[in-house]
């Protein structure tokens, strides 16, 4: 067997080294390990003989500081595949993490999709006379049409806005854990709004993130991150009054496949291409949310109800 490092950090930038993965995903999983080795140090708890124990004290620490599902699923998704590189390396023998599941799915399809009139509402909200509001709202509108996710819009360059002669308007994107990007259609509108931004950008050349941050050091390359969007796309939403947790980023995904099957009649299978889900099951969870809120809408029971004559009850 190989010996643990004594140092965490020596670890952590050992497995790093060994991935193929994108320098956002990187430092992400740098954060996360480096939190993870921090709580181990601080409860006195030897970071070469982790036991499954230890991680779940973890995942209930995580818990007891209010962090979101998704954002717990992320941290032990980043220890799993620590851990199986050091069983893969002989670092360790037994995989400490291996049958741990963190649910994650159901956190994320709780995330509420904006109506028609609440997107409409949501655009006009859009102070553009400044450059990072023409920039907000191509990223809204892009998102609210395509459903891509943040990670996929913080990777765009813009070299991947495209012309193809067979589809017209496209996208060439990173999907979300995938290496080799995807080409997705644009929209007329979608394409004018991005351009509209583009050209009150100075300066920025094809690899060039499409999104920049405009920041006072480098106005036109400097890249936005995914938190910042985040925030961004908040900030609007609760200037209309979505004030509500379940009101975030991720509900323009949300709306996307919503407006797909009200707009489009799109089936699962559709949305999936649609979404870019690895599984079909994934793509069923927006359909079966979409149902849900059809039948509070078209409230039935109270049609069913209605229908009797008031002297009988």
């Amino acid at each position: 067997m190989n010996i643990i490092p004594d140092s965490p950090i020596e670890l952590i930038e050992d497995f790093l080294a060994d991935l193929t993965v994108n320098k956002g995903s990187r430092r992400q999983y740098y954060f996360n390990l480096k939190r993870f080795y921090r709580y181990l140090r601080d409860q006195a708890i030897d970071h070469r003989t982790i036991r499954r124990r230890h991680i779940i004290r973890y995942i209930n620490s995580l818990r007891d500081e209010q962090k979101s599902t998704l954002t717990v699923a992320s941290y032990i998704q980043t220890i799993k595949l620590l851990m199986r590189w050091m069983v893969q390396n002989n670092y360790i023998e037994v995989n400490p993490a291996a049958d741990i599941r963190i649910a994650k799915e159901y956190e994320t399809w709780r995330k509420s999709a904006l109506t028609r009139p609440q997107v409409e509402k949501l655009l006009d909200s859009i102070n553009t006379t400044r450059i990072t509001g023409m920039r907000n709202k191509a990223i809204i509108f892009l998102m609210i049409t395509t459903g891509i996710r943040l990670i996929e819009v913080q990777r765009l360059k813009y070299k991947d806005l495209d012309h193809h002669k067979q589809y017209g308007k496209v996208l060439h994107i990173q999907r979300k854990g995938k290496q080799i990007k995807d080409i997705i259609p644009l929209s007329e509108r979608a394409f004018e709004i991005i351009q509209e931004y583009l050209v009150r950008r100075p300066h920025f050349t094809n690899d060039s993130p499409l999104f920049a941050a405009h920041s006072h050091s480098n106005l036109s390359n400097a890249e936005l991150s995914t938190t910042q969007i985040s925030r961004e796309v908040k900030k609007y939403l609760q200037l209309i009054g979505l004030n509500s947790k379940l009101y975030t980023a991720h509900s323009l995904r949300h709306t996307a496949a919503s407006l797909a099957l009200d707009v489009n009649n799109a089936k699962a299978d559709d949305l999936q291409n649609f979404l870019g889900h690895t599984r079909y099951t994934t793509s069923e969870i927006y359909i079966r949310q979409q149902k849900q809120r059809k039948l509070f809408e078209r409230r039935i029971t109270d049609d069913i109800a209605n229908s009797f004559a008031s002297s009988i009850l």
